[in-house]
């Protein structure tokens, strides 16, 4: 009743999801190294967003949802070149993270030109995740001002509206006792503003903020 959403990250997760009565349309997909296997069990249970990290994923799901004769609805993963000032091993938006498509106008093409030309797959937006632990929403800030710039590309080029933003977690909790983690309401109300002005500024229509 509060809208709560599910992240998975494996076929494993997927099954225990879907054997738990969870929705299937409230699920999220991520992962950098989906497999085939993994990808089919996404188009089988409709999930309800796959978060695509990579050219060869996309390309995979846009045969798979083909051959089902389904469209999956999906979210590029962006790099946002960040650095979430946290330990080395959960930090994941930096510019050298493994983790999704490069802010760099020279791949679009390749992936949000590529993915609007498909049958398969419908693209609905973006994501990021800039890491975990994080004690300000600096981050987020940051990441989001270079997502909706992204967005206001997408618009200019493609003539692509973003309907979602996906803009992923990592919230700091008390793990140690010396450990002042802030409200949550200071990252989403902090996050909410951001999204809000920009969209003013570029005169985008607000997206769905997850």
């Amino acid at each position: 009743s509060e809208g709560m959403g599910l992240d998975v990250v494996s076929g494993g997760e997927l099954y225990a999801a879907r054997k738990a009565g969870f929705p299937m349309d409230r699920v999220w997909f991520h992962g950098n190294a989906k497999t085939r296997d993994e990808i089919l069990l996404a188009v089988d249970y409709r999930v309800g967003r796959v978060v695509v990290d990579n050219l060869d994923e996309l390309a995979l799901l846009d045969r798979a949802a083909r051959e089902k004769g389904v469209r999956m609805p999906i979210l590029f993963r962006v790099n946002p070149g960040v650095d979430p000032h946290t330990h080395q091993y959960i930090s994941t938006g930096q510019v050298d993270s493994k983790f999704g498509m490069p802010l760099d106008p020279s791949v679009w093409d390749e992936y949000m030109g590529r993915a609007l030309r498909m049958e398969g797959v419908e693209l609905l937006g973006f994501h990021f995740h800039v890491g975990s632990q994080l004690f300000s929403a600096e981050p987020h800030l940051k990441a989001a001002g270079k997502v909706l710039d992204l967005m206001r590309e997408a618009r200019d080029r493609y003539g692509f509206l973003a309907r979602e933003l996906n803009v992923g977690g990592g919230f700091g909790v008390r793990y140690t006792a010396e450990d002042e983690p802030l409200p949550v309401q200071d990252f989403t109300d902090a996050v909410m503003a951001e999204v809000a002005a920009r969209c003013r500024e570029y005169s985008l229509p607000m997206p769905r903020v997850v």
